[in-house]
């Protein structure tokens, strides 16, 4: 079976917690979010159709260097199939799966975790869960019930995970309180530096990071989580 992808990065230390790891990018994506620092996969315009045993027998030459594969995009819930026979073939190699999503396919969600071809799952909450606020930050605002379903399955699931914020000035900086009541129940909520380096809307380049201080005062709206800040100088654990 092929998927497509928009690369592949042998080696990371920031994509996987606590762990070294290849990245596996899934090409095509149902968000526009205007911030987004992957542009090229949101459309998919840039993809190669891969065949995912080539994919896994490459990356298996690498399990003396990584413990694990992180598949993010892109959207990887939008070729169900694909991924799951990937994450498959990486657990039969014997690497660790983590996956990158938005939430938007809780019954592919579902499915990974029930065949156990999880280790951990990263999603992204960009806004409060209702349709306006997920609209402006990510045209997403027809997802939010399902986006709802997969924060749920994810708290449930008993693997490690990771809510995370992409703190963007002037687009979700200011809906921090009410973000803070939807993920109440996360164990562990990341706040993300937004970076302005290369984004889909080429508007959002001009726009300030928001500083260090800046994100500290973000995370006390989250009195009930333990909050990590991750910026470009690294990450910060704030007790809750």
């Amino acid at each position: 079976m092929k998927i497509r992808i928009g690369g592949i990065l042998d080696f990371s230390s920031l994509d996987y917690p606590k762990k070294m790891a290849s990245v596996v990018f899934f090409s095509g994506c149902n968000f526009r979010c205007p911030f987004c620092h992957n542009p090229e996969l949101v459309d998919g315009k840039e993809s190669n159709e891969t065949e995912i045993d080539e994919i896994v027998n490459n990356l298996a030459n690498f399990r003396n260097f990584i413990e694990g594969v992180a598949i993010t995009g892109g959207e990887p819930t939008l070729q169900p199939e694909g991924l799951k026979e990937l994450c498959s073939k990486l657990k039969a190699v014997g690497l660790k799966v983590k996956l990158d999503t938005n939430g938007s396919n809780p019954d592919v969600l579902r499915e990974l975790l029930e065949k156990r071809l999880l280790d951990f799952i990263a999603m992204d909450v960009k806004a409060p869960f209702e349709k306006e606020s997920y609209d402006i930050v990510s045209k997403g605002g027809g997802f939010t019930d399902k986006i709802k379903e997969s924060y749920k399955i994810i708290l449930e699931s008993g693997i490690p995970y990771e809510m995370r914020m992409p703190v963007v000035p002037g687009l979700n900086s200011e809906m921090m309180e009410r973000v803070s009541k939807e993920v109440k129940d996360s164990d562990v909520f990341v706040l993300e530096q937004f970076s302005n380096n290369k984004c889909y809307d080429p508007k959002f380049e001009e726009l300030e990071s928001p500083s260090e201080e800046e994100m500290e005062g973000f995370a006390k709206n989250f009195t009930n989580n333990i909050v990590r800040i991750r910026t470009k100088n690294g990450e910060k654990t704030i007790s809750k």
